[in-house]
């Protein structure tokens, strides 16, 4: 079933209406991002899945391959952060190492955004499909430079980034590369993604 987007009221209603034992509703971490004026390169999602959500950052699941694509293309140490934040077991000590990751990606010029600011899905489960609703978050986008490059990492990002786009009457500035298996390992794509990132960040 395709996601179906809705005004963020409509969404806040139906959340008083979920089945809590099938279904979640979920917030981004946008206004925690690291987004700043050094900002070069936005990786663009829809809604970080269950694994991350409970690690307190994007990208954090486990089987994610973002941060060791940006550790390829950058020498960075954010595969061994990432690692590490799962194995801590305190607010206090994972809030330590998310700030080690942002200061690790704000240094390079790196950010990520997801595109919904709040959804509906299945529980417990991360695929775009089992998203029900979803509303977009136009508001964190509003003020980012034209001059920054955008990485849309599924088809639904991409979908909601250009709708984005329209609404703030803006030029798209974006690559569409799809990174969950098995995409990632088709037609060169993560070649072009270490590509990307290096070329477009600090």
């Amino acid at each position: 079933m395709k996601p179906t987007p809705v005004e963020e009221n409509e969404i806040l209603l139906k959340k008083k209406e979920i089945d809590e034992t099938k279904e979640e509703f979920v917030e981004n971490f946008n206004k925690y991002s690291c987004v700043t004026p050094k900002t070069r390169l936005i990786i663009v999602g829809t809604i970080t899945p269950p694994d991350g959500m409970n690690n307190g950052y994007f990208y954090t699941a486990p089987h994610n391959s973002v941060y060791r694509l940006i550790d390829e293309s950058k020498s960075t140490n954010l595969k061994r952060l990432k690692k590490s934040l799962s194995k801590e077991t305190t607010p206090e000590k994972k809030e330590a190492v998310v700030t080690q990751i942002k200061n690790v990606l704000e240094e390079n010029g790196i950010a990520f955004l997801d595109i919904m600011k709040y959804a509906i899905r299945q529980l417990n489960k991360s695929d775009d499909d089992v998203i029900k609703y979803y509303c977009i978050d136009i508001e964190r986008f509003k003020n980012i430079p034209n001059s920054v490059y955008f990485i849309c990492n599924s088809k639904l990002a991409k979908e909601g980034y250009l709708n984005i786009c329209k609404a703030l009457h803006r030029e798209p500035n974006y690559i569409y590369l799809p990174q969950n298996f098995p995409h990632l390992y088709r037609n060169g794509n993560e070649e072009k993604w270490i590509e990307i990132i290096k070329k477009y960040s600090i």
